[in-house]
């Protein structure tokens, strides 16, 4: 029984689609750059959008209600991404980093996850799995998520402080500075760091304190 091809885009009247076989042969050789530097980390962008507006990546005065955002039709599924991050793990790629936008705000990211993380190099060996988030909705999904299979995470923080994020960081909703917003606040949850790096506790503090002492450069302070 021929199983089915996932088309990697949309067919155009400029003519089919090249077939891609379903079982690729082994990696030959690492796949290089212009410098011969061997190509191993793949980022995907699970989606456009984002909950925070921030001055320096999507302002508020550009990314408003009017932008024109994709279409949910026009992202990769979830099966497409999987194709392809099977493509490229046969031409050398070892970690894949999954971005936005905000990356959880792509619905059951999870389960994407969880297929990502079956698939194996051609030396038989797990992907380093990660991802990018502003840490907002981490309460949530933390351990769906360790649980779907994602090895690490990096939390994109501007500062540890309230009145410094507030420099920087607008919301969508109400677009008012990010002071005083408990809800919102720009944080690592305790309950992702259970879940993520409590493993890692002894080096968490001196992480923490060096970023205490960076968090100001940017407010006038230092």
């Amino acid at each position: 029984m021929v199983k089915p091809v996932i088309p990697i885009r949309k067919e155009t009247p400029r003519g089919p689609l090249p077939l891609i076989p379903n079982t690729l042969s082994a990696v030959h050789g690492r796949t290089l750059d212009r410098r011969q530097r061997p190509l191993r980390d793949l980022r995907i962008s699970v989606t456009d959008r984002c909950n925070f507006r921030c001055t320096y990546c999507m302002p508020k005065e550009v990314f408003d209600q009017n932008y024109p955002y994709l279409a949910q039709s026009e992202l990769l599924s979830f099966e497409e991404i999987h194709r392809l991050t099977t493509i490229f793990v046969s031409l050398g790629v070892e970690k894949i980093r999954l971005t936005g936008g905000e990356p959880l705000l792509r619905k059951n990211l999870e389960t994407l996850i969880s297929m990502l993380a079956k698939i194996r190099t051609p030396q038989n060996q797990m992907l380093d799995l990660t991802l990018t988030t502003n840490g907002s909705l981490l309460s949530k999904k933390a351990a769906l998520l360790k649980e779907a299979g994602l090895q690490r995470l990096t939390v994109s923080l501007d500062a540890l402080d309230d009145a410094a994020i507030g420099i920087w960081v607008t919301t969508r909703v109400t677009g008012s500075r990010r002071r005083g917003n408990q809800n919102g606040r720009r944080r690592v949850p305790d309950r992702a760091v259970e879940v993520f790096v409590l493993h890692r506790a002894a080096s968490v503090p001196h992480r923490v304190e060096r970023l205490r002492g960076l968090s100001g450069h940017h407010d006038g302070r230092r």
